[in-house]
């Protein structure tokens, strides 16, 4: 083995040692990049979280200093309701969008997009029944018209606890369930 054939051989050595560094450093600007963006839609979802609340807050407030009737609050309970499903219907077509993407690119950072709008779609879930939770508070109280509330939610309270199995077994199980009132209204009206 002559002198070209060792520096032919240590510079092969060195070119191995570049690469495997440099894919070292990608893997870990990948692997940053990927907890960045983690991070920042974490911090969106709470972000979304803490605004829903507030904006209830809000509500309850200006109801307490206006002295809403009642006509006025099944307007406010329709509208929160309405409101919500909007919210569902948009974290569902993210969640369809994720997982498209997911399955066809088949990468990490595509797995946790989905994952973040997979978590996203669940709390807007717990949103949309909580606004049905409130609801049905109000009718249990009467601080609604009992008569109109019963036209305006009779069929979506009988849906929401018979249209989908798994979704009642998941969200209205007792005693576990938070959602004791919306059982209350359907044992009412639809199990005399």
């Amino acid at each position: 083995m002559d002198t070209s054939d060792i520096v032919t051989l240590c510079l092969s050595g060195v070119a191995i040692l570049v690469s495997i560094i440099v894919a070292i450093v990608e893997h870990r600007r990948v692997t940053i990049q990927e907890r960045e963006l983690a991070a920042i839609q974490e911090r969106q979802l709470k972000l979304d979280v803490e605004q829903g609340l507030l904006h209830k807050r809000q509500v309850e407030l200006a109801e307490q200093a206006l002295g809403v009737d009642k006509g006025g609050r099944l307007s406010q309970l329709r509208s929160a309701i309405a409101n919500a499903q909007a919210l569902l219907d948009e974290a569902g077509l993210a969640v369809s969008k994720a997982k498209d993407v997911a399955t066809a690119k088949k990468s990490k950072q595509s797995r946790i997009q989905f994952e973040t709008a997979t978590k996203r779609f669940d709390m807007t879930v717990e949103a949309w029944l909580n606004a049905f939770e409130d609801a049905c508070s109000n009718y249990i109280n009467r601080t609604v018209e009992a008569e109109t509330f019963k036209k305006m939610f009779f069929t979506e309270i009988r849906n929401l606890l018979e249209k989908d199995e798994d979704f009642a077994r998941r969200y209205f199980t007792e005693p576990v369930t938070r959602y004791q009132q919306i059982l209350l209204v359907y044992r009412e009206w639809h199990r005399p």
